[in-house]
């Protein structure tokens, strides 16, 4: 019977696609018409098609139309009305067999043409949904490459019927998710244009281009927002999709609209306009893979795997995402109830008084199984088992939790070796205290206080980490105690250590600590000393507490407050002439030089400023905002954004920004400000329930939030020469290269392309290189040669001075094109500092 309903609603969606033009008209505002461009093909000149319907559709259907109103296959294809509850006589699962065999069976008749037939035989039998039929003709060897004339292949129609299991089959057997027809578009066009969500997830899963534009500039999100197909609209931009559209008029009047629709499309973009920079510039990573049976499925991009022995229904579709803690992290699209087990790598590792646990804004949805500290690689790998319910989208963070050691301490004698501080010992004599009772061992690192810069070559000032003991009956030792604890900074063999001991809970003057002596054992790997009341206890270097108390004192204090000094920076990267990428980060003090060199390896620029450091505490929150002459791309300057720091993690967020004026000079400023919120007492509100008794209810109010100037960097961005377009696009006097720097983009190196293609792939790179329909449909027409026509969009495209960027797009626009060969070649010419060329 599900088979039969999913027969009813394609039917109905093939109908209404017939009458597709209106529908967008109807639903969307007034729309420019893109021109109609053509291809050429053996000296004929064939028309691009707007609708997917073909001559050889329309026959069908005058076919059905005719056919006798008594017989069963008339009879058969009534369906549902769409205006009343009556239900129409439908196909039995008996006629669906027989007539997709009768049109297996004329397929496979002994025809000397068969063929070339096989390959169009597909094509019927997907165009009218016998998706059981074109199955049988797949594995009976059917031209699964085959074009129509409008060069659809079945992909396409598999995609805009919303067959997902075909299309699978047919990826199996080496079909492409890349391949466009006429109108250039792929089947993820036809997937978003239809609103077959499961569908195109699939195509997604197997490598299909989100970014992909057809002959009219269109890509899969606009087709998908002028269909409101709004989880169509959320799955692409889950999966990254750009908001670029060719007509943005409807988005004025749907933020005004009441409509539902209208308004959850806004609010998705809304969304993704915050997280775009993050997709495109690696901040935000994520991977959609196909599940299936007894099969671990690896997402190494993220670090994470699927564990399959514990899935209850397969196959299925799984997205993950990682993103920052200011986003979501991790999401499941799927239309099964699941229990899923994962095994994800985390990068850092949970201190030695933290414990790891999972939170959820949906619930009580994630568990922790297992975790694995792998110290050499700083990473924890994590087993965490998800409950997922029927096309959920569930999102989930690891969090830290600080919790003490508890022991159980009796009047007898008792070596203690906590799991907090491993190698570390307490040796309590019996008859230490007079009643039974419970020690609390906290630990507090001092590994990120102890050494600010990780290129410093002086020796550690904390030797240990910081340690805490009390117990819970507030008993203090009658005799001494034993101690032994870890060393885990490097100091020379001949530096003496001390402890440095406080019996007040908050220390805060340099009176408030005591010098206890120690001694290193024989390995010189812990400080051994002895301790006569319980407190908090660290290991120093002596020479360092007789030169610079106020100094130790103060570095303690940071680890006993969970401060760090951290350094603020930015970095810079062109991305066009309008656009600009710009990071902030927040890091360690010690780790601000690594990480600087790690964005330039990435071809930013560091903004020169002086590195002023600032203590600010672990998971402190900051507010950013820009002024002078730039903004955040689709915003006003009042905009501002969120940024969170902890150490065990790198901190940064990427802006997409531009000028607020062209005709100003492109600088400006990011200003940083500290969060602080402050709780409020509840109101109590008082209400008589009768002459005895009074009703007491607490109202919670909100924590008022300020906020407190911390920093600011000056930003000065460096536009690219804008190349006047004229002056470059001239046949036969093309403008000399002397400026380009970057060999590969050079016009004689990118010439070597216009050998590779012709003029219809030519047209198609063009569009996917942002250049306008009207313009290639312009320069079509005045220069009719692939290489003149190439030539004049290179110049148009790339400018007199190219930037290093524009290597990644024109890479990017290849591979969209279905040109993965010769974007490896530019990719490997840039590599080599060379120009493009093929021995082939």
């Amino acid at each position: 019977m599900a088979d039969q309903i999913d027969d009813i609603e394609d039917t109905n969606e093939n109908n209404d696609m017939s009458n597709e033009s209106n529908n967008e008209k109807s639903k969307m505002p007034d729309q420019e018409q893109a021109p109609q461009v053509h291809e050429e093909k053996d000296d004929k000149v064939l028309p691009i098609v707007e609708n997917e319907r073909t001559d050889n559709t329309s026959t069908l259907n005058k076919s059905e139309n005719t056919a006798d109103p008594g017989s069963m296959e008339y009879k058969a294809k009534r369906r549902k009305s769409k205006h009343t509850s009556k239900v129409f006589p439908d196909e039995t699962n008996e006629t669906v067999k027989e007539n997709e065999g009768a049109i297996l069976e004329d397929s496979l008749q002994n025809n000397p043409t068969f063929d070339d037939r096989k390959g169009s035989e597909l094509l019927f039998a997907v165009k009218n949904k016998k998706k059981q039929a074109a199955l049988k003709l797949i594995d009976n060897g059917a031209d699964i490459h085959f074009l129509d004339q409008t060069k659809c292949n079945v992909i396409h129609y598999a995609a805009l019927a919303g067959y997902d299991d075909l299309i699978l089959k047919l990826l199996s057997k080496g079909a492409s998710v890349k391949i466009w027809d006429c109108n250039g578009e792929t089947a993820l066009h036809k997937a978003a244009r239809t609103g077959h969500e499961a569908t195109l997830v699939a195509l997604v899963a197997q490598g299909a281009d989100i970014y992909a534009l057809n002959w009219q500039g269109n890509n899969p999100l606009e087709l998908a927002v002028r269909g409101k197909h709004i989880k169509v609209i959320d799955a692409l931009c889950l999966f990254g999709a750009d908001l670029v559209m060719q007509d943005w008029q409807w988005l004025e009047e749907a933020i005004t609209s009441k409509n539902k629709e209208d308004q959850a499309i806004v609010e998705i973009f809304k969304k993704q306009s915050s997280r775009l920079a993050g997709y495109k510039h690696g901040g935000i990573i994520f991977g959609v893979k196909y599940i299936e049976p007894e099969k671990d499925t690896k997402l190494k991009k993220l670090g994470a795997t699927v564990l399959s022995k514990t899935l209850q229904r397969l196959p299925y579709y799984f997205y993950c995402c990682k993103l920052p803690v200011e986003y979501t992290n991790v999401q499941n699209m799927g239309k099964f109830k699941y229990f899923i087990q994962s095994g994800i790598k985390l990068t850092g590792l949970p201190k030695c008084n933290e414990t790891l646990n999972v939170i959820s804004p949906n619930g009580n949805i994630a568990t922790i199984e297992s975790s694995i500290r792998n110290e050499d690689k700083n990473h924890t790998n994590v087993t965490v088992a998800v409950n997922i319910k029927p096309g959920a989208v569930v999102s989930f963070m690891f969090v830290t939790v600080e919790k003490p050691e508890v022991f159980s301490i009796t009047e007898e004698a008792v070596t203690i070796q906590p799991q907090m501080e491993p190698d570390a010992e307490i040796d309590i004599p019996k008859d230490t205290f007079d009643s039974p009772g419970d020690l609390l061992f906290n630990v507090v690192e001092t590994k990120d206080v102890n050494i600010e810069d990780s290129e410093s070559k002086e020796e550690a000032v904390l030797v240990t980490n910081v340690v805490d003991l009390s117990m819970s009956n507030h008993q203090q030792p009658k005799q001494p105690i034993d101690m032994k604890l870890p060393m885990h900074s490097t100091i020379n063999d001949d530096t003496e250590i001390v402890v440095l001991t406080s019996s007040k809970e908050f220390p805060e003057e340099i009176e408030d600590w005591e010098i206890e002596n120690a001694h290193k054992d024989s390995r010189r790997r812990s400080a051994n000393f002895k301790i006569r009341h319980f407190s908090i206890f660290t290991g120093v270097t002596k020479k360092n507490v007789e030169k610079d108390m106020i100094g130790v004192c103060m570095l303690i204090q940071k680890a006993l407050n969970n401060e760090r000094q951290v350094e603020f920076f930015a970095v810079v990267k062109t991305l066009s002439r309008d656009e600009y990428a710009i990071v902030l980060e927040c890091a360690l003090q010690r780790k601000a030089k690594k990480r600087k060199k790690h964005w330039e390896r990435k071809q930013y620029e560091i903004q020169e400023v002086e590195g002023i450091c600032h203590t600010v505490k672990v998971n402190q929150w900051f507010r950013v905002k820009f002024d002078g002459n730039i903004k955040r791309i689709g915003t006003d300057q009042s905009d501002t954004q969120k940024l969170m720091f902890h150490p065990n993690r790198d901190n940064y967020h990427i802006f997409s920004t531009e000028l607020v004026d062209k005709g100003n000079p492109p600088i400006g400023r990011i200003k940083i400000e500290l969060i602080e919120e402050t709780g409020q007492e509840p109101i109590r509100v008082v209400e008589s329930e009768n002459c005895f008794k009074n009703k007491e209810t607490l109202i919670p109010r909100d924590p008022i939030t300020t906020y407190m100037n911390l920093t600011s960097l000056p930003i000065h961005l460096r536009p690219p020469p804008a190349a006047d377009v004229d002056d470059l696009v001239i046949i036969g006097n093309q403008p000399t290269d002397s400026e380009c720097t970057i060999k590969v983009l050079k016009i004689n190196s990118l010439m070597q392309l216009a050998k590779k293609l012709n003029m219809d792939e030519a047209h198609q790179l063009a569009i996917q290189l942002k250049v306008s329909p009207s313009e290639v449909a312009n320069l079509a027409s005045e220069l009719p040669k692939t290489d003149e026509f190439l030539g004049a969009v290179f110049w148009k495209w790339r400018g007199r001075r190219p930037y290093e960027s524009q290597v990644n797009f024109l890479m990017a626009a290849l591979e969209r094109s279905g040109k993965e060969i010769e974007a490896e070649e530019v990719r490997t010419a840039h590599k080599e500092a060379r120009e493009i060329c093929f021995s082939w």
